[in-house]
């Protein structure tokens, strides 16, 4: 072949190589952008917030079960979500478990519900912030279809709710009642008597702007008026953990020296709070009065068999008593409970009651 042939043939093989070259790198890069333009509209179609999540559409025969606590940080509340997450797939019948925390904020569980209400759950839980806020969405979803089951006094008679709550302020007032009696007690045995009842509180609360600690403090302050000599000396919040508690008596312990009772607002607080007197050598003038009496290892029930703190305030679970309602809608999908309320006790628990007050659990 001719050097000028050759040099033509060689050309043109290499022109031909970089156009397939181009056009293969192009049809490369339009799938990939064609990829990439599919995986983005998934992930738009994905929901973005817990609210979103909460409320994305399910499969055909599935129903919406959806538990609106107000805050997870309440061990009661959580505890009941625990619970639901166990025994909700055992229900069957296309029950499907979802949640929301408002974070004990009301305006953010108004919006939440507001929003809850278009979506049509075929069960509510619902554990309100601010009853005067939520009491209307709550008795039209009711009239609208949704059973509402309410853990909350504010959930009104007239909802149409099946309601199960427990009064935080009878649970202050109850643990007042024992510190009280068992400060006329010492103050009895040091004086025979002579003197009158006198004696140094403290309260380490979880969260000053909790619905939990304002209730627990507002029942424990009024019923400590009964008996002007016992001072409420010292309160601070330790912000729902064990080391916080151990934190804020300790800070107790270097402001105040000394004090006879330490009411404790949950079961984890109470073990900080006795984890704190032990290290101080103090925990064997100290009563220690847990409000909580959850299960477990760190619950406020071992706590008290354990000697750990010296009595418990129990708080009786809603979920308990809801979850009957729960099995009957799962049987039958058309199952509408009568409109009820039930308000549970607190129930004080001391080393002498306790055997026989878990039995009647």
């Amino acid at each position: 072949m001719p050097r000028l042939s050759i040099h033509i043939w060689l050309s043109a093989l290499a022109l031909g190589l970089i156009v397939s070259c181009d056009e293969s790198t192009s049809h490369r890069l339009a799938r990939e952008r064609e990829l990439q333009l599919k995986e983005a509209q998934a992930a738009a179609a994905e929901p973005k917030t817990a609210l979103e999540r909460a409320l994305a559409p399910l499969e055909v025969g599935q129903r919406l079960v959806l538990y609106c606590a107000a805050d997870l940080r309440d061990p009661t509340q959580s505890t009941q979500l625990a619970i639901l997450q166990d025994t909700a797939p055992a229900l069957g019948n296309g029950l499907v478990l979802k949640h929301l925390d408002a974070g004990g904020d009301a305006g953010v569980q108004l919006t939440q519900l507001q929003q809850v209400q278009k979506a049509k759950p075929a069960i509510l839980l619902a554990h309100p912030i601010e009853g005067r806020l939520t009491s209307a969405i709550l008795h039209d979803m009711s009239a609208n279809g949704t059973v509402v089951l309410g853990m909350d006094a504010s959930v009104e008679a007239d909802s149409g709710a099946v309601t199960s709550f427990v009064d935080d302020k009878k649970a202050g007032a109850l643990a007042a009642e024992h510190a009280i009696s068992a400060l006329k007690r010492k103050s009895a045995a040091e004086s025979n008597g002579a003197n009158p009842t006198s004696g140094r509180v403290i309260q380490i609360t979880a969260d000053e702007d909790s619905m939990l600690t304002k209730s627990i403090s507002s029942g424990f302050a009024d019923a400590l008026k009964s008996e002007p000599g016992i001072i409420l000396v010292h309160e601070a919040p330790a912000f729902w953990t064990k080391e916080g508690a151990k934190a804020r008596v300790t800070e107790a312990l270097r402001l105040q020296g000394q004090f006879d009772v330490v009411v404790a607002h949950t079961d984890e607080i109470a073990l900080g709070v006795s984890e704190a007197l032990s290290l101080a050598g103090k925990r064997e003038e100290v009563l220690i009065i847990a409000i909580g009496g959850l299960k477990g290892p760190d619950g406020g029930v071992e706590l008290l068999r354990n000697s750990i703190v010296d009595a418990v305030i129990y708080r009786p679970l809603p979920m308990e008593k809801l979850y009957e309602e729960l099995s009957a809608l799962a049987k039958d999908p058309n199952h509408r409970p009568k409109s009820s309320r039930a308000e549970l006790q607190p129930v004080l628990l001391t080393p002498k009651n306790l055997e026989d007050a878990l039995q009647g659990r």
